[in-house]
């Protein structure tokens, strides 16, 4: 979230040629194992010679015999102390048993030279002895302790001795120390250098004020060697606190690497003249060379860091809602703000909608463009918003559908009621509210599709019929249908066996949408009785079959002459015609189904046909 710092500095480089070169650096120092090697320990005996005693004292300036650079000072004379050192420098006081020191030590006494700081009795035997040996350029000088026994007041220290030598070399000013034994004791000891202020200093490791022994090893203080310098140090000279910076120098000729310092609460690192660092507090940045002969003094650069705003969140409103739900934050500190999650910037109040427990964090920034380091926090506690589902469907009109929700504890819904049944054909939508246990509520929307019934009509070829007619009932209106306990078809045939006031059909159809609806149908039967044989024996004549398909017959025993007329329901003259004989065949291929009426010539009497499909 946080943008680029306002940058207020300018990059002022200025580079030039710059030939690189080592040299020793007399104030620092380090320190190296070396070969051991004792060297002759002849010369002048000191061990009377101590002030103010044997036990603890030092002796007048001895010559040192050459002129000796030591921490940037030329010295030809030492003080030798009987307790296993030199100081190079001022006579210091005599400090009692001059206990060890960690060096540096500001501590009286310093310019030490150790080879064993501790308290030794020169005067309970053993010698001290000093000598300069070689030639010049390449003389030493010497200082021997051999078998110096420590102060015997607390036992086993009377029995055991310090031997070893400190060496000064001319011309390289290098510092060896000798150690041929070194037993352990009841004091604590030191073995090391330190400047003549007590403020530099190297210890041998692991013999700084600690009980320790040791033989036969040596070690070397040497002047740390130093290349020059980089130069042109620059970069972001003001940052916000918290934002990168760039930083670089000159490269240096001969140099392999670079080391930058920074200042408290900055982070960044880099072995290269570029630096890329996250500002902490104001101050100086530096950066030293390193060379095959040693690492280079420093070259600062001063930067000023602004310091971020402090945003404070002052209100979270509500703090305790349902998912979904929207909440406010003000907040204060910055001149713009920006939230986040969600990355929305502006000025308060922000409006934001979680949908779990979250914390928001507010950073603002103010007129110099830095922006806060540590953002306001808004805390929002969510309860869950029940996540309600509810099924949907399709009916048919007439018919009912229940709504039957999940995901909830109680329900309310717009219908008032679980269960609707629509009166008319559409899409219905109805809203069901859920309402969880912690009180939030979810909502979802139940659709029902509500189909038309068919309209079903059946029909017959005739609704009035006698036994053994037959009829065709037809049905319409759906896509499939049911006589109902009859046949599934559309169109059904039907003969009555028995007569009927009302014979009832119900035919029920099904259409494309699954919807079914019914209708019926009444058909009238008739017994219709038929003309006998002999029925017509006044005039001695016989009509058969009857019923009759296209043809009935006439016959009689004698010599018929005679009109006959047939009529049909209506009264309808349809068919007269003469006969003479014994026999006649009347078709009727022509006429419909039905019931007919016979009459022959003028008589009264009337008889029923009955004409068959």
């Amino acid at each position: 979230m946080k943008k680029t710092l306002c940058i207020l500095g300018i990059l002022i480089f200025g580079f030039n040629t710059v030939k690189s070169q080592c040299v020793p650096n007399c104030s620092a120092y380090t320190v190296n194992p070396t070969t051991y090697s004792l060297f002759p320990t002849g010369g002048t005996n000191v061990s009377s010679a101590f002030s103010p005693n044997s036990d603890d004292g030092y002796t007048s300036p001895v010559p040192i015999g050459f002129s000796f650079n030591y921490y940037c000072t030329t010295y030809t004379s030492a003080y030798i102390c009987s307790n296993g050192f030199i100081v190079l420098g001022s006579l210091p006081s005599i400090g009692g048993a001059d206990p060890a020191q960690s060096f540096p030590s500001t501590t009286n006494p310093n310019g030490v030279i150790a080879l064993n700081m501790c308290d030794l009795d020169a005067g309970a035997g053993g010698a001290v002895t000093f000598t300069t040996i070689g030639t010049t350029p390449n003389q030493k000088f010497i200082v021997t302790y051999s078998n110096v026994p420590y102060w015997y007041s607390t036992a086993p220290t009377a029995t055991l001795t310090c031997s070893g030598q400190i060496v000064l070399y001319e011309t390289s000013n290098m510092i060896e120390v000798h150690t041929a034994t070194i037993g352990t004791q009841s004091y604590a000891s030191s073995q090391g250098i330190e400047n003549q202020g007590g403020t530099s200093g190297v210890n041998v490791p692991g013999r700084t004020t600690t009980f320790w022994s040791a033989s036969n090893s040596a070690y070397a203080f040497t002047n740390l060697v130093q290349g020059t310098p980089p130069t042109s140090v620059g970069g972001n000279s003001v940052l916000c606190f918290s934002s990168p910076g760039s930083f670089s120098c000159i490269s240096m000729p001969g140099a392999s690497s670079y080391s930058w310092t920074l200042p408290g609460g900055w982070s960044g690192s880099t072995t290269t003249t570029a630096l890329t660092a996250t500002a902490g507090v104001g101050g100086n940045l530096s950066v030293t060379a390193t060379y095959t002969c040693g690492t280079s003094g420093p070259a600062q650069f001063s930067v000023n860091v602004i310091p971020s705003p402090v945003v404070s969140v002052t209100n979270v409103s509500p703090s305790v809602l349902c998912s979904g739900s929207v909440v406010s934050i003000s907040a204060t500190g910055g001149i713009n703000y920006t939230v986040m999650p969600g990355n929305i910037t502006g000025t308060p109040p922000f409006t934001v909608m979680p949908m779990t427990n979250i914390t928001y964090s507010v950073y603002g920034d103010n007129s110099n463009g830095c922006i806060s380091v540590n953002p306001g926090l808004a805390p929002v506690n969510v309860n869950a918003t029940p996540t309600v589902v509810v099924n949907s469907g399709s009916m048919c009109l007439g018919s009912t559908f229940t709504m039957s929700p999940a995901g909830a504890v109680n329900y309310s819904y717009s219908s008032l009621f679980t269960t609707v049944s629509p009166t008319t054909t559409g899409t219905f939508s109805y809203m069901v509210w859920g309402i969880a246990s912690n009180g939030c509520v979810g909502n979802a929307v139940s659709t029902l599709t509500v189909a038309p019934l068919p309209t079903i009509l059946a029909s017959s070829t005739r609704t009035s019929l006698c036994i053994k007619e037959t009829v065709t009932l037809t049905a319409v209106g759906a896509s499939t249908f049911n006589w109902i306990g009859i046949a599934n078809t559309s169109s059904l045939v039907f003969t009555p066996t028995v007569s009927n006031a009302a014979q009832i059909f119900t035919v029920s159809g099904t259409n494309t949408l699954g919807c079914t609806n019914a209708t019926t149908i009444a058909l009238k039967v008739n017994a219709c009785t038929g003309i006998n044989e002999n029925s017509a024996s006044a005039n001695q004549l016989n009509i058969f079959p009857n019923p009759f398909k296209n043809v009935f017959h006439l016959s009689s025993e004698r010599e018929v002459n005679a009109v006959i007329s047939v009529y049909d329901l209506t009264g309808a003259l349809v068919l007269k015609q003469n006969i003479q004989g014994t026999t006649a065949d009347i078709h009727l291929e022509n006429m419909a189904a039905g019931i007919y009426y016979l009459k022959i010539n003028e008589s009264p009497n009337v008889y029923k046909l009955i004409k068959s499909e």
